[in-house]
C-alpha cells in the first residue's frame, strides 16, 4: 500500500485520500470479487481485457499489444454503439 501511494502522490494524488479510498468497502468488495471474474472469463495473464462482459482479449489473441488496442477500441466503439 504505502509503495502505491508513493506512485499516485508522485502522479498528484493526494496521500489521505489515496489511503482512504484503497481501504474502502467498495475496493475490498472489487478486490476480493477479482479472482472468481478472472477464473469465469479465463484469465490467466495480463494485460487481459472483458469488454462489457461479452468479449476478452489479450496480447496473443490479437496478435500482438499494438493489435490489442486496435481491438479494444473496435469493441468499445461498438458497445457504445449498441447501448
Amino acid at each position: 500500500e504505502d509503495e502505491l501511494a508513493k506512485f499516485f502522490v508522485s502522479h498528484g494524488v493526494n496521500e489521505k485520500q489515496f489511503h482512504e479510498t484503497y481501504n474502502s468497502f467498495l475496493v475490498d468488495s472489487k478486490m476480493r470479487q477479482a479472482p472468481v471474474l478472472a477464473g469465469r472469463y479465463g484469465l490467466n495473464g495480463v494485460p487481459a481485457f472483458i469488454i462489457n462482459g461479452k468479449y476478452k482479449t489479450n496480447g496473443p489473441l490479437a496478435g500482438s499489444h499494438e493489435k490489442m488496442i486496435e481491438v479494444l477500441n473496435r469493441l468499445i466503439k461498438q458497445e457504445t454503439v449498441a447501448k
